[in-house]
Order: C-alpha cells, then sequence, then structure tokens
C-alpha cells in the first residue's frame, strides 16, 4: 500500500465515523453525552469526526497533490437535491420539520 492508498483508507474510516455518530445522535439527540458518562456530546463528537476527515483532506491535497477545494456550486447542487427529497419525504408523511 502507498500512501496514497492509505490516506484514502483513512478518508473512508472517517466517512464511516461520521455516519455512525450521525446515528447515533439520531438516537439520543445532538446534546446527549449519555447523562454524563461520557466526555463530549454528540454534537462536540460529530464535530471532531468532521474536523478528522478534513484532516485527511488536508493531507491528501498536500502530500499527494489531490488539489481539492470546495466546489460552491456542486455545493449548492447538492443542497437542492437534498431538499427536494426532504420535501418528498414531507410529503408521504414520512418526516416532519421541527
Amino acid at each position: 500500500m502507498n500512501n496514497l492508498q492509505f490516506l484514502l483508507l483513512k478518508i473512508g474510516e472517517e466517512a464511516k465515523e461520521i455516519g455512525l455518530v450521525a446515528d447515533k445522535t439520531i438516537q439520543f439527540g445532538l446534546d446527549s453525552n449519555n447523562n454524563g458518562q461520557l466526555p463530549l456530546t454528540n454534537k462536540d463528537h460529530l464535530f471532531k469526526e468532521i474536523n478528522d476527515l478534513l484532516a485527511v483532506v488536508e493531507m491528501l491535497n498536500e502530500e499527494c497533490g489531490l488539489g481539492f477545494t470546495p466546489d460552491l456550486q456542486a455545493i449548492a447542487e447538492k443542497k437542492k437535491k437534498v431538499q427536494h427529497y426532504r420535501s418528498i419525504a414531507q410529503e408521504l408523511g414520512n418526516m416532519s420539520i421541527d
């Protein structure tokens, strides 16, 4: 395995960790820290994992010449797509906006 492959493996791991924290947060809420048993709230943990992902993206840019920069147009298009599917979920009665 070379450095690029290693960092790609790490970015996949970080993405999975974000997903796990998101699942936990859905169940227990942003402010939960397991009744004081955990040092971080789910929100803090989510921020930590997002930062970990961004750190690996920076390493890919710096060490492997990935050249990633946020594409604001692609981000805007993704937001529209998510909003569209959220509207469908609402129309079907599967979610509500709090």
